[in-house]
């Protein structure tokens, strides 16, 4: 391709409607455009990420799994989970099919005995951002393209198979694009799972926040991080005291007023949970020690756990749902309420914490010494509190940090002691019908390359690896009156195609800096420089995106020389 005719632009300052270094470095070398919040590929872009989908496509097939294309649906994401949206969630009727329900259909119609299984199925599909986030770029865009990947086992054994093939295939998909990567269980982070481990890049632009212990290597997903538990109990139980709280509707309001700290509190949560077979939503009690906040994945696994049904979706209970059980927003505590209907889940602090102020499900008005056990009991007594900075790792006793990440992937089985979680059945060698045993796997692509780049680049542009580059060497040739300087590029040009390397041939009347800067910020992995100077000594300068060194290669020699270093290149991706 010659950069002349190519449809381009480089930018040389910063742009600022992306904040992203990646998305920044992609929009100033051209790969991207970027209006109207969006983000477009221009052929550079397109070429980068046809190349990733390439790589993808080819560690699939080769396990086995087959490419398949189910019904784009952007209204529905089965795996988005975020309180703000209570309100929408529960106010829209309209019944949007999800892609659950289209896998079980096309399921249904194709699978019909054990000799069918297993199988692993694919495909590429824009996946719907649903991140309230006001950010921009290629993985916060409104839309994102994502590899989902299913497979559909006879038996666990199988399924261990697949899993494992999908984690080799995904390492493998990695490696190829020079990214490392860190695997860490999160075990119930979807609702529906029971076993799931996420690939994650740490960086500062990430949109996740993990959890590290820097002294003994711990890294979790901050939702489901167990941390070390500070009990607040006092020697001897004190009588339950009804005191006068006057607005004091909130933790904060109510510690001031009592001049208490929040560890002397207890926080009521109240959610409606949608399950699985269930027409009427399911009113869930959590109640945490005051300083505390819930995880939502957390209660998600204890809710499932105690149903043993699938939960299809969680929001924040109205006020008319709150006191419909006898509690008092702002006010609620689980004495004397209405049980019948309700999940109460009580933190695993909460019964190491005595003499705890809790509402007295009346307006303006508060128990003191409320304690576990004599005043209330739970349902489920269990881990449901989200981690925060600084408390103890469990494992070695350091203090926990916050580390930002992206996700660039998972592999996660369904949870098979859950009812209404299986998608498809079969006639086992017994003519039998049984349940299959589903995995999901999933790649986000717009967080692998943003991943990629965001590890590859320096001060001057990008450093792409060699297996996702739009093309493989960037050709120069500086401007001459010596027209043999030109002839020359072309000649070598011409020869670099025949022999199978895909060139871009800056072939522009510029100057020597404007052309050089610009191959840098492409980032493409070899330069090759054809000047007056190297022609005198029948010669081409020749030098590797990720490293400084230039190096004067004889013409007879280019083709060996080159062929070299692209081994070197690909072997450390392999």
């Amino acid at each position: 391709m010659r950069l002349s005719a190519l449809f381009w632009r480089t930018l040389r300052e910063k742009p600022s409607e992306l904040v992203g270094i990646s998305d920044q470095l992609l929009l100033r070398a051209g790969f991207i455009t970027a209006a109207f919040d969006q983000v477009g590929f221009l052929p550079l872009g397109m070429a980068l990420h046809k190349n990733l989908l390439e790589i993808v496509r080819q560690s699939m097939n080769k396990f086995g799994a087959q490419e398949v294309q189910l019904p784009i649906n952007l209204g529905s994401d089965k795996l988005a989970w975020d309180l703000d949206q209570s309100q929408d969630r529960k106010t829209n009727t309209s019944h949007e099919i999800s892609d659950d329900e289209y896998l079980r259909e096309m399921l249904q119609q194709v699978i019909q005995s054990y000799r069918q299984l297993p199988v692993v199925i694919y495909q590429f599909q824009q996946s719907l951002n649903t991140e309230q986030e006001a950010h921009q770029g290629l993985s916060n865009s409104d839309l994102s393209v994502v590899l989902s990947s299913y497979s559909i086992s006879q038996d666990i054994n199988a399924q261990q198979e697949a899993y494992s093939k999908h984690q080799n295939a995904f390492k493998g998909i990695f490696q190829k694009c020079d990214l490392p990567f860190n695997l860490i269980r999160s075990n119930y982070l979807l609702p529906g799972c029971s076993d799931l481990e996420e690939m994650i890049y740490l960086t500062d632009s990430g949109n996740q926040t993990y959890c590290a212990c820097e002294k003994c290597g711990s890294l979790a997903n901050n939702a489901l991080a167990k941390f070390k538990k500070l009990p607040s109990a006092d020697q001897q139980l004190e009588s339950l005291e009804k005191v006068y709280t006057p607005a004091a509707s909130s933790i904060e309001a109510l510690a001031n007023y009592l001049k208490l700290p929040q560890t002397k509190t207890a926080k009521a949560m109240f959610f409606s949970a949608v399950l699985q077979g269930q027409r009427q939503p399911q009113t869930v009690f959590a109640l945490l020690r005051g300083d505390m906040d819930v995880s939502e994945p957390k209660l998600i696994h204890v809710i499932e756990t105690q149903t043993r049904k699938k939960l299809i979706s969680l929001y924040l209970a109205s006020e008319a749902e709150i006191r419909k059980v006898g509690a008092v927003p702002g006010f609620a505590s689980p004495i004397s309420i209405e049980r019948s209907e309700t999940i109460l889940i009580v933190d695993e602090l909460i019964p190491q914490s005595t003499n705890l102020v809790c509402g007295a499900n009346e307006v303006d008005y508060h128990y003191l010494n409320s304690n576990y056990g004599r005043d209330y009991c739970a349902d489920v007594v269990a881990d449901i509190a989200q981690a925060k900075e600084g408390p103890a790792c469990p494992a070695c006793g350091s203090p926990l940090a916050f580390k930002k990440g992206l996700q660039i992937g998972y592999l996660s089985q369904n949870n098979p002691n859950l009812l209404d979680t299986n998608i498809c059945s079969f006639l086992d060698e017994n003519g039998k019908r049984k349940d299959a045993l589903i995995g999901q796997y999933q790649i986000n692509l717009a967080n692998l390359l943003k991943s990629m780049i965001d590890l590859h680049h320096d001060d001057a542009g990008l450093i792409l690896p060699a297996a996702l580059a739009p093309f493989l060497i960037h050709l120069i040739v500086l401007p001459s009156k010596d027209s043999q300087v030109q002839i020359t590029a072309e000649n070598l040009y011409t020869r670099l195609i025949e022999e199978g390397y895909t060139v871009l041939f800056d072939d522009r009347d510029e100057r020597a800096g404007v052309k050089f800067n610009d191959a840098d910020l492409i980032g493409l992995p070899m330069r090759i420089t054809v000047s007056e100077r190297s022609l005198a000594q029948e010669a081409v300068e020749v030098k590797r995106r990720d490293q400084s060194i230039k190096t004067l290669v004889k013409n007879e020699d280019v083709k060996s020389f080159i062929q070299t270093e692209f081994q070197l290149l690909l072997s450390t991706l392999n």
